[in-house]
């Protein structure tokens, strides 16, 4: 329910499903409840002192040359990847400065100049001196290294989901059965789901379950060693990678300085 629309829903139509949006939204009250952090990573970057100091994350090579900096940055966790779904619910949330905080500040550099950064030779992005002063949360940045990797990490979580609900299909067809933990065979629980389906003891919108369970049972276990490898290949894209930061001076500040995109697209 909105201030625009009092009969919406972040549940769904039915009010019980809540999809992406209601989803999304209950994690982020939740972990908000449970005080998850909500910092990804924290650099600040002293120029006149020439030193950098980082909150779950590590700074090396720093170096500093003709009013530019560089240094390599490797962090402890991933920003979260924001689907065009979820991120209409950071209207309505702190979701950001709550719990995805990716922090890049740098103090005493040139007041009058703008900066490039450029993240492993790729342009990230153009920050002003004074944005930067402020600090500014990468986290909104879906321009950076991380941000793909996130996005990677969520399509395989996806994948993962997806053939997880195979196996979840298969398990609540015989729910419904009756034959759910039963010590029977595979044979014989497909001879009960085949009798109940031919005398027509099963309702209208379960007809198409209890066929494709007759299809697919045999295929459990392959269906669950997919979905098994994918949550492992997830684990795997998710650890976080060292990368070159640099923060090319550039003078005046040019008009995109603080016209960086924020919302994400679908990948």
């Amino acid at each position: 329910m909105t201030a625009e629309n009092p009969h919406s829903s972040a549940i769904g139509r039915n009010r019980v499903h809540p999809f992406d949006f209601g989803g999304f939204f209950t994690a982020y009250a939740f972990l908000k409840d449970i005080g998850e952090t909500p910092t990804v990573s924290s650099v600040e970057i002293d120029c006149a002192a020439r030193e950098a100091k980082t909150q779950n994350a590590s700074a090396s090579k720093l170096s500093f040359k003709n009013g530019s900096v560089s240094f390599e940055l490797l962090e402890s966790a991933l920003p979260y990847p924001l689907t065009e779904k979820t991120y209409a619910c950071t209207k309505y949330c702190g979701f950001f400065s709550d719990l995805d905080m990716q922090t890049l500040k740098v103090a005493n550099a040139p007041k009058d100049a703008a900066f490039e950064l450029r993240i492993d030779g790729g342009t990230a992005g153009f920050y002003t001196a004074a944005e930067l002063a402020r600090g500014v949360n990468l986290a909104e940045n879906t321009l950076t290294p991380q941000a793909e990797q996130a996005r990677k990490v969520e399509r395989l979580v996806e994948l993962w989901r997806e053939r997880t609900q195979k196996v979840r299909d298969l398990f609540g067809t015989e729910f419904i059965a009756g034959i759910y933990q039963s010590p029977l065979s595979v044979a014989q629980k497909k001879a009960i789901v085949a009798e109940k389906l031919a005398k027509g003891k099963v309702g209208k919108s379960t007809v198409k379950s209890f066929k494709w369970y007759l299809e697919n049972i045999d295929k459990k276990e392959i269906f669950q060693k997919q979905a098994d490898d994918a949550i492992a290949d997830a684990y795997k894209a998710a650890r976080p990678r060292p990368h070159k930061y640099e923060l090319i001076k550039i003078a005046p500040a040019p008009a995109q300085a603080a016209d960086m995109p924020s919302a994400p697209t679908e990948s």
